[in-house]
């Protein structure tokens, strides 16, 4: 809702429709004209770029191309497959939700990792990626903050990690170490 005073902004929609012939793409802007793309991902930027030289616009102008490409009989199919597409990511992500979370409940009613993948079918570094996700996010973050890393045994800094993930100790924050772990 705009402010006080203040117009609505209205966004500018122009629809076009990509047809191919032997050298790319013909692109039929809806009340506007005909323009050509080599590809079909090019089509609308070439629309995009026809509309702002026709109507004196600038680059950056605010206005949005929908391209739709003519496929035919086969536009049907397309659509259906993408519909499916989209059901089972949706699927997926509730079932994966669901592990999360049971895996999680299994965890805090006592079960080992071991006996918690046993029982979802999964193998035990997936019930740890399932449980441990927004602590990875955390360390990550906390990592990058730490700054210099110094591992207390041994020689060489693991930069993928930032310590090693052999028996070492903790890596331990170091102010005059020169590396900076990076991920």
């Amino acid at each position: 809702m705009p402010a006080e005073g203040m117009a609505a902004v209205s966004t500018k929609t122009y629809r076009a429709e990509a047809v191919r012939w032997e050298k790319g793409w013909e692109v039929h802007i809806e009340g506007v004209g005909v323009t050509q793309s080599h590809s079909l991902a090019g089509t609308e930027q070439a629309a995009r770029d026809y509309i702002s030289s026709l109507y004196d616009l600038a680059d950056n102008a605010d206005f949005e191309v929908t391209v739709t490409p003519r496929l035919g009989e086969i536009a049907e199919l397309v659509q259906t497959a993408k519909a499916k597409r989209n059901e089972a990511d949706e699927a997926n992500s509730a079932a994966a939700a669901a592990v999360r979370l049971v895996a999680a409940k299994l965890l805090a009613k006592g079960l080992s990792t071991a006996d918690a993948a046993t029982v979802l079918g999964v193998t035990k570094g997936r019930v740890s990626q399932l449980t441990s996700a927004g602590a990875a996010t955390k360390r990550t973050s906390t990592a990058t903050k730490a700054g210099p890393v110094r591992v207390t045994r041994g020689s060489k800094v693991h930069k993928a990690r930032g310590a090693s993930t052999t028996k070492h100790k903790k890596a331990e924050p170091d102010p005059k170490a020169a590396v900076r772990v990076s991920r």
